[in-house]
């Protein structure tokens, strides 16, 4: 039987651990914010999900209390065992995409001709993270006074949303460049793939993701993609080398103050993550255009790998699979369809 708690309400977690027992398997997605993690009977699973490479020691040695730890790339377990956790107590489950809700069926044709406008996507919450000064410089520079082509960006916040869509705009307005657009609010899972369909191509320079859920999802609708091949990305960008362009890059210390004060408490190093090449970011915005009908042939071949092999069932077929090798459950058959 599987039971649901909202780790974040006091009322849920006392019933869980009241109601708790050795037999149970509690996988836990709060992560380190919560404290009773460790206190419900049972195995406890961890999945464990970060964007920076140098963890802060207080979270490590708080996993090593777990039965388990799952994390989804073969990135972010490196980073987990290199020196921290052992290797053996490590699982990479990877996240997935809903192949039904993103999909390539409403892309152009293959060998169409070109848009007349050619429309860019980036889509993330605005923050340092994601690389959106690059993308502005590297865009300005490449189609600052080209009206046929344009950038439209959704950058929503969860924290402090007024705030965080003042400064965005503030950005932009500084670099005077008209042909980059704002789209705001939220959106339904129809409308955004929606939106994924009104572009012509997605770029993604963010500086590192413990997954890249908008990048997948992008990938999934079969848009052609030019992203930073780095850090939790790396997991199902492997697979379809080739079909989507890199952004040449270089590792910087990481300095940003609110991610910062947001991932760790306890340390003021969270190690390297990726700063894109404006000119390459540019050069590759460039040749994105002038190779358009070929970028749409390979998208659709990344498209097909990506539903394929990252599926949500794909996720739950190797958590099982998990759980069985590490002990945690005894030997089951089961079905790939849930």
């Amino acid at each position: 039987m599987l039971v649901e708690y909202n780790p974040f309400r006091a009322p849920s977690v006392e019933e869980l651990l009241r109601q708790s027992s050795p037999a149970d398997i509690n996988i836990w997605f709060a992560g380190f914010a919560n404290r009773n993690t460790f206190e419900a009977k049972g195995r406890n699973v961890v999945w464990s999900v970060f964007e920076h490479n140098k963890l802060a020691p207080a979270y490590v040695n708080w996993l090593n209390q777990a039965n388990l730890v799952w994390t989804p790339s073969a990135w972010g377990k490196g980073i987990l065992t290199n020196p921290g956790l052992a290797s053996g107590k490590v699982d990479v489950v990877p996240e997935g995409v809903d192949a039904e809700a993103f999909h390539p069926h409403c892309r152009p044709c293959p060998g169409g001709r070109a848009p007349e406008k050619f429309r860019f996507l980036m889509l993330g919450k605005y923050e340092e993270r994601k690389g959106y000064s690059q993308l502005f410089q590297a865009f300005a520079a490449a189609f600052g006074k080209d009206p046929a082509v344009e950038l439209l960006i959704k950058a929503d916040y969860f924290i402090d949303q007024e705030r965080k869509q003042a400064a965005l705009r503030d950005m932009v307005a500084r670099f005077k460049v008209p042909n980059i657009h704002i789209l705001t609010g939220a959106l339904k899972r129809e409308e955004l793939f929606v939106i994924y369909n009104i572009a012509d191509a997605f770029v993604y320079p963010t500086r590192a993701e413990g997954w890249g859920l908008p990048l997948i999802e992008a990938m999934a609708t079969g848009l052609p993609t030019i992203a930073v091949n780095c850090s939790g990305q790396t997991e199902y960008l492997k697979e379809v080398e080739g079909c989507f362009m890199p952004i040449a890059h270089r590792m910087v210390p990481i300095k940003d103050p609110e991610f910062m004060e947001f991932v760790s408490s306890t340390t003021q190093d969270c190690g390297t993550w990726a700063e894109a090449d404006i000119d390459d970011l540019a050069q590759k915005m460039r040749e994105m255009v002038s190779q358009h009908v070929e970028w749409r042939r390979k998208a659709l071949d990344a498209s097909r790998v990506i539903r394929t092999k990252f599926s949500w069932s794909s996720t739950a077929h190797t958590a099982l699979e998990s759980l069985i090798r590490q002990g945690l459950l005894p030997p089951v058959r089961f079905d790939a369809q849930y």
